[in-house]
């Protein structure tokens, strides 16, 4: 028989027209930890159900997942995976349901209804260490902070989302979305605080938090949008935000003194309301290049109070009013907008937008027991950019002023003593924030090869930027402005505008194809500085970090079943403050993935191991190292619907979570417990059906393609 050439076809419509179609999968994990040092979760597992239908203009479908193996998503892909589960020990159950239906009218009217709700319940457990190691001072020559922290919450939520939305060719295009959700968390935490100067104990305290916290929210959106010509058009916003809150916290405190110890329970409830409102109106000076300039209008009106008393309960049958917990206070803030957008194309290829507007933000505050706030911050917004875009390179360059009003909690001169030996407040004087942001990204195809290089280059600048000021008292001091007694060897972290921030931060990336092992090789390398003040007392002083880095990715496509993922990075910290301090770190990381997707018709494995490697060159000369192999072994079963496999985390029992950084006085060294090492066996099986014309499903329940029958003719 004479065979023509081939000639791929698209659009192909074929007599199978598709009726209805329902899809599932079933998903169930059982395994156990590996390490016989970790209580949390001995038994590990995983239940879930997805089942979907769909049909022309209809879709339902509902998931169910149960586990507590550090999964968010029941996903098959997910469950199976073999990238490390999170340090936390989590266990997750949810459950969600989701229609929508869409219509289609001859008049050119067209809409879609969609709903969703879901039930979560989350638990939580944490357990991290960590040492500050403060650099000499005017008060002493060594000091130690280290704190010892369990965790434990539980988080109950509720959220349900419905929306709508009409569109007409005559009448513009109308939408409309509501989100509900209900939240009822409780946690619990055990703090355990040990100071030191001059290697002598100073003190030492261990702390209980229960905390009780029921948060309702509601949020409507409403928009339209229409034009009035060809060349005029308009979009109308508004929306409505709620939030109401109640939150108990228990806290018991055990310090040195029992002069000290405190018994405290806290209610609060907190309510707040959020309205926002947009118009915009836009008109094209030139339809053929879409050229054309806009006018944006925006206000937001925020009102709500919040009202938390606090007892000392020690003497139950005489409780004492805590006053520096005991607080009751108002807000009413206005933010205004108005900017002017231009969009043209100064050059073949090259577009360019450019924005300028102003700001007007008014923060109000009513409060008994201190000075009432009001303060108006105005200022200018500005963007400009540029975007080139052609077959073989594109580029851009942006460049944008954001502005930040201080928060409430920012400006609030209440004491928080939840840790009474790192105690914080706001300033009341704190002035608005401005960012200046440089943004720089360059694409280019090298010769025929398909190689590319890019270049990416981030610079900002931060004018008036709030940073901390810590203040440290070495004798317990009484501090007027806050009507409040610091203890011996605590520390007051409050807020003050500083001048002088800036960083820069570059990228080079090469990438190049190896077709001779079907393979993709990609090349980066890098350079950040960091140059950032802050406060010490009185003191102003600056730390500035170098930060190198090197990066190399290699994916190999060898055989049709055959993936190869190698990678490795090479990083450097170096940071020195104004006082030749410093912290420098060396870090090495590299990683390889290898999958089979096929071995003997029925298995496939999946590999995955990282090593990690990290000196400090500072003050505690620590090195550390991990090593971490994680495997999945697996065959498909049932005519290739299920799945049965095999996985195991951190298989070498030698992952290591530790982290090293500098901050403004000190440098932290932090070592958080990993609940990451175990083993499930687990099960997978799809099954679904396709209504059609044409009888017959895929294995999997999706749409069987259409294919031609060359081979038979």
């Amino acid at each position: 028989m004479y065979r023509g050439d081939l000639t791929r076809v698209l659009n192909i419509e074929t007599k199978s027209k598709l009726i209805s179609s329902w899809k599932a999968h079933l998903l169930a994990s059982t395994g156990s930890n590996m390490d016989s040092k970790n209580d949390r979760g001995k038994f590990r597992k995983g239940l879930g159900l997805t089942t979907n239908f769909f049909s022309e203009k209809f879709l339902l479908t509902s998931n169910v997942f149960h586990n507590n193996i550090n999964r968010k998503s029941n996903n098959i892909k997910n469950v199976l995976s073999i990238s490390d589960p999170s340090s936390t020990y989590n266990e997750t159950t949810y459950a969600d349901l989701a229609t929508e239906r869409s219509w289609d009218t001859e008049n050119g009217t067209y809409g879609t209804f969609r709903a969703f709700y879901t039930f979560g319940y989350n638990r939580d457990n944490t357990n991290t260490r960590s040492e500050q190691h403060y650099f000499p001072g005017n008060n002493y020559q060594q000091r130690l902070y280290e704190e010892q922290n369990s965790n434990s919450d539980r988080k109950q939520n509720h959220y349900s989302e419905f929306s709508f939305s009409n569109s007409n060719d005559k009448w513009g295009e109308f939408r409309w979305n509501q989100l509900i959700t209900y939240n009822n968390n409780k946690d619990w935490q055990s703090l355990y605080i040990y100071n030191e100067e001059n290697n002598l104990q100073t003190s030492k305290s261990l702390m209980h938090y229960d905390n009780l916290n029921k948060n309702f929210h509601v949020k409507e959106d409403v928009s339209y949008v229409n034009s009035i010509t060809d060349r005029i058009g308009y979009t109308l916003e508004s929306s409505v935000d709620i939030n109401k809150g109640k939150n108990h916290s228990l806290r018991i405190d055990t310090l040195e003194s029992s002069t000290t110890q405190t018994y405290l329970t806290i209610p609060s409830k907190l309510r707040n309301t959020e309205w926002n409102g947009n118009a915009q109106l836009i008109y094209i000076l030139n339809p053929e290049n879409d050229t054309q300039i806009s006018f944006d209008y925006s206000v937001k009106y925020e009102n709500g109070w919040k009202h938390q008393f606090a007892w000392n309960m020690l003497s139950p049958t005489n409780p004492q009013t805590d006053e520096a917990n005991t607080y009751s206070y108002k807000i009413n803030n206005l933010t205004q907008k108005q900017e002017v957008s231009f969009h043209f194309f100064p050059f073949q290829k090259t577009s360019c937008d450019i924005s300028a507007g102003l700001k007007e933000t008014t923060l109000k505050r009513k409060e008994k027991e201190m000075d009432n706030y009001r303060k108006t911050f105005i200022s200018p917004t500005v963007a400009i950019s540029f975007v080139h875009t052609d077959i073989t390179k594109s580029w851009s360059a942006a460049y944008r002023l954001h502005n930040f009003a201080p928060n409430i909690v920012q400006l609030r001169p209440q004491i928080d003593n939840s840790n009474p030996y790192m105690l914080r407040s706001g300033n009341p004087n704190l002035k608005q924030s401005y960012l200046h942001s440089f943004l720089f990204n360059c694409n280019r195809m090298l010769g025929k090869h398909n190689h590319t290089i890019g270049v990416i280059i981030n610079a900002s600048i931060r004018q008036h930027s709030p940073v901390a000021k810590t203040t440290y008292y070495n004798a317990e001091t009484y501090l007027p402005g806050l009507q409040y007694t610091a203890p011996a060897h605590s520390s007051l972290i409050s807020f003050e505008n500083v001048e002088g921030y800036w960083d820069i931060k570059g990228k080079l990336i090469w990438q190049a194809p190896i077709r001779s092992i079907k393979s993709k090789y990609a090349l980066s390398t890098g350079f950040n500085y960091e140059h950032n003040p802050y406060y010490i007392g009185e003191n102003k002083t600056t730390t500035r970090t170098y930060d190198p880095s090197l990066e190399h990715f290699l994916l190999c496509n060898l055989t049709k079943r055959l993936k190869i993922t190698i990678s490795a990075n090479t990083h450097y910290v170096h940071s020195i403050n104004t006082e030749n301090y410093t912290s420098k770190t060396f870090y090495q990381t590299a990683g390889a993935t290898f999958d089979i997707s096929q071995i003997c018709k029925y298995f496939y494995l999946s590999s995955h191991y990282n090593f990690i490697f990290s000196r400090d060159y500072g003050i505690n000369k620590e090195i550390n190292r991990n090593h971490t192999l994680n495997l999945n072994i697996g065959c498909k079963v049932l005519n290739r619907k299920g799945d049965i496999s095999i996985a195991a985390y951190d298989l070498l029992n030698s992952h290591r979570t530790f982290n090293s950084q500098m901050y403004s006085n000190y440098i932290q060294n932090t070592w958080t417990n990993y609940y990451g090492r175990f083993f499930t066996i687990n099960f997978a099986y799809r099954f679904g059906k396709v209504k059609s014309n044409y009888e017959g499903t895929t294995n999997d329940g999706s749409i069987r393609e259409y294919r031609p029958m060359s081979d038979k003719m």
